[in-house]
């Protein structure tokens, strides 16, 4: 038998093809002219490879040269007698896939540890920390604990609250975030700490596909309103499923303002459709404060006033008793009227006819809007001068007219003049 220090034993480790183990092997060992796919090598290297499985019915000293007994078929392998010099080498190379082993398994141990922690950690002490990074502007840390109250304690009271408020967060994030092409120009322009910021933002929208979508045209991400979705289908007896509904009306307005796709007709659909279904919502007032925003916004594409006019008149049948609705009636009138039509602008405001738009022209004084034809009624408001006003009929030298408050009355003739 050779000296104890010319060989090394190491036990039959699997390997998972022949470019595996001789991409590992020093320099010398891949210069050798004998070393072989399926057979014993030279007995200087001491290696050989063999489509074996293992093995060994005890810890065995092979010397070099030796056979490959004690094998069964199906799997590669590496029978190993080396010098120590050699040995050394693949032995570093083991040591190094085992460290790389054990971390996954402490980085696993940890995840399961962490989720653990999750379930039992109580989701009112997780709602409360996801308030307040909410309240910080956290928003990835907020839905990242809405989400986990949501998983791991889906029975708790708090789950409802917990889906409306992480959709909350993700449309806000949608909202706040540039779109992709836009971070990268901009990028050299902003703060490291912004740069992580978008870039967390922008990586987390881009791996949510289910949640998020990318409109590439318009460089834009949109929130798909899934929980809103899930809170009102899963949890109709929520008190915050009308601010769910809310919000999606919101986010289908805004994708179709984003797309360019935006028409009045539909926007007075879907709050026609909110208003009957929830009658009491104290959202029915952001509802109608929005609809005036969308008229000042959007009027230069009111191309279709008759379908305007026939959804309008739908939407006053469910808010007809709601203060302001006549408000929205005479914004539309007015932009009616500034292209003569005053058919649509009749409809609307439930009158006969309409003689069109004046202005007011007093020479220092504010005008005096009466509740009758003549200057012994009672002055039911007053007009600055210059203000437009808008006209439902003449005579007897005096304009009937409609003001923006809904208020009816009469102004003598000598100070409007017609546009």
């Amino acid at each position: 038998m050779p000296p104890r220090n010319d060989l090394f034993f190491l036990k039959v480790i699997p390997i998972l093809d022949w470019q595996t183990i001789c991409g590992k092997l020093p320099d010398s060992l891949k210069r050798s002219n004998t070393l072989e796919h399926n057979g014993v090598m030279s007995s200087r290297v001491g290696i050989s490879i063999i489509k074996k499985h293992h093995v060994l019915e005890s810890d065995e000293l092979w010397r070099d040269g030796e056979s490959t007994r004690n094998c069964s078929t199906n799997e590669t392998l590496v029978l190993q007698t080396f010098t120590i010099s050699d040995a050394a080498f693949l032995m570093k190379y083991f040591r190094h896939s085992l460290t790389i082993f054990l971390i996954g398994g402490l980085l696993l141990g940890a995840i399961t540890a962490c989720n653990l922690f999750k379930k039992k950690m109580p989701p009112n002490d997780m709602f409360s920390q996801a308030e307040q990074h909410r309240k910080n502007e956290n928003l990835l840390e907020a839905i990242q604990l809405y989400d986990d109250l949501i998983k791991y304690h889906n029975e708790s009271e708090l789950v409802p609250h917990a889906l409306y408020y992480s959709g909350y967060c993700k449309y806000t994030l949608s909202l706040r975030s540039p779109g992709q092409k836009a971070f990268e120009q901009r990028k050299e322009g902003l703060s490291e700490l912004k740069q992580q910021l978008y870039t967390q933002w922008l990586d987390y929208m881009g791996d949510q596909k289910d949640t998020f979508s990318y409109v590439e045209a318009i460089d834009q991400y949109q929130y798909r309103g899934k929980e809103f979705k899930t809170l009102i289908e899963q949890y109709p007896s929520s008190n915050l499923v009308d601010d769910a509904a809310f919000q999606l009306v919101h986010l289908h307005i805004q994708a179709k303002q984003a797309t360019h796709a935006f028409t009045m007709e539909q926007a007075l659909q879907l709050y026609t459709e909110y208003f009957t279904d929830y009658p009491q919502s104290p959202y029915r007032s952001k509802g109608l404060d929005h609809l005036l925003r969308l008229i000042e916004e959007q009027s230069d594409s009111f191309f279709h006033h008759d379908t305007i006019t026939a959804s309008y008149l739908e939407f006053a049948k469910v808010a007809q008793d709601f203060p302001g609705c006549g408000g929205l009636a005479y914004q539309l009138a007015v932009i009616f009227l500034e292209t003569d039509d005053r058919e649509n602008a009749a409809a609307l405001l439930g009158v006969p006819a309409v003689v069109g738009l004046g202005i007011v022209e007093t020479a220092r004084t504010r005008l005096n809007i009466r509740s009758g034809k003549g200057t012994n009624y009672r002055i039911a408001a007053k007009i600055d001068k210059g203000e437009q006003i808008l006209l439902l009929d003449h005579s007897d030298g005096w304009y009937q007219v409609l003001l923006k408050d809904g208020t009816l009355g009469y102004a003598h003739g000598d100070f409007i003049r017609e546009l």
